[in-house]
């Protein structure tokens, strides 16, 4: 009760105070009742699945989820795009299917990548439709009725789902939960104090957590432990995102790993976890000018790019504005971006994206050799 008096009077004082313990945030603690009812509530709609009041719609082909027990950033559509270019290996006939968070409309729709108005579908479908231009890429909220609809207009082994850990309403013959090695689910809350979608207890229903984005020096030997692997009885697997090459928005150029270790840049992203890829990309340049962050999924307007240029300064004879350096987001932001009317209005600029993929480091076999045992069970979908 002192510390809300002292703030009355002196902002200060109470920053001095509370800074002599530790800093604390009293918003998340003020949100524990509501993660209290949230979780209550997903507890309770869970307790119906797993004891079978509810069941999952099973399907006539296998059905392979990439979801997450966090909001934002764990490396899902990375994932899937690496579960993808695996299948097409195998020679099978792969198809993708996401809800499409975040964008303008509703309803099934079949994702083109040479659509002129992206947000149609959300920037994930749509950056994993220009990757795959030959395999069908879906929108659909209702996850059953993506896929029958799916296999009633296209000739389809498996289906890869994007973001439905939570969507039991299907059943899923393999469960992949992706975590974020710098934001381990063990020190997180439900939301709204925290980032949990549910609790920690709900990982017993994956087959396998694959862990990306760890932070330097975390051992891949240690994370079964860390994720708590033992206790909730799933597989583990560790992958890293690897940046294989920087591209111009507006132009065929692209500037190598190699030569990004001679380039400045100045960093924005709009992501889940927009840290990660500000550390990850400082350590490939020579040297960061600046970082701006934006919500995950955010839908730019012109200004907020202006704003960008605006805070770089203005050129003079001996420093020119740029100085050699480029304007650096994500492959995920560019397709956000890429799609908007006015976007041409800054093709004089140096505008980048970083693409990176997904590579395994660990526990990858076992991971292939189940997908492989359900890819035979099913057989080849007529």
């Amino acid at each position: 009760m002192q510390c809300f008096l002292v703030f009355k009077l002196n902002y200060s004082q109470i920053s001095l105070t509370l800074s002599y313990f530790q800093p604390v945030k009293l918003l998340p603690y003020l949100l524990l009742p509501l993660s209290f009812l949230y979780g209550l509530g997903i507890y309770l709609r869970n307790l119906a699945y797993n004891n079978r009041w509810k069941k999952g719609k099973k399907l006539p082909v296998p059905i392979i989820s990439v979801g997450n027990i966090t909001v934002g950033g764990t490396g899902k559509t990375p994932m899937a795009e690496f579960l993808l270019e695996h299948l097409l290996s195998m020679g099978q006939r792969p198809a993708y299917l996401s809800r499409g968070y975040g964008r303008s409309t509703r309803g099934y729709l079949r994702v083109s990548a040479a659509a002129a108005d992206g947000m149609r579908f959300g920037d994930e479908a749509f950056q994993v439709a220009h990757k795959f231009p030959k395999i069908p890429v879906v929108v659909c909220e209702d996850r059953v009725a993506g896929v029958k609809r799916l296999l009633s207009e296209s000739e389809v082994d498996v289906v890869v789902l994007d973001d439905a850990f939570q969507h039991r309403r299907i059943h899923r013959d393999l469960d992949i939960v992706m975590v974020d090695g710098s934001r381990l689910p063990a020190k997180d809350w439900l939301l709204p104090a925290g980032n949990l979608r549910e609790s920690r207890r709900g990982l017993h229903r994956a087959d396998f957590v694959a862990v990306a984005k760890r932070p330097p020096g975390q051992s891949a030997a240690a994370l079964p432990a860390l994720v708590e692997a033992e206790r909730y009885g799933f597989k583990t697997t560790v992958f890293d995102l690897k940046p294989v090459g920087v591209y111009h928005f507006f132009s065929e150029k692209v500037i190598s790993i190699a030569e990004l270790q001679g380039q400045s840049a100045h960093l924005f992203a709009g992501l889940g976890n927009n840290r990660f890829f500000f550390q990850q990309t400082a350590k490939l340049l020579q040297e960061k000018r600046s970082e701006t962050a934006f919500a995950d999924h955010y839908l730019y307007q012109k200004n907020d790019l202006e704003k960008i240029l605006a805070n770089l300064g203005p050129p003079n004879k001996n420093k020119p504005k740029f100085d050699g350096a480029i304007i650096l987001t994500t492959e995920k932001d560019y397709f956000r971006l890429k799609s908007l009317p006015w976007i041409g209005d800054f093709s004089e600029f140096p505008f980048y994206y970083l693409k990176v993929k997904i590579v395994p480091v660990a526990g990858w076999k076992c991971m292939d050799n189940r997908i492989m045992q359900i890819i035979r069970t099913y057989g080849r979908h007529q």
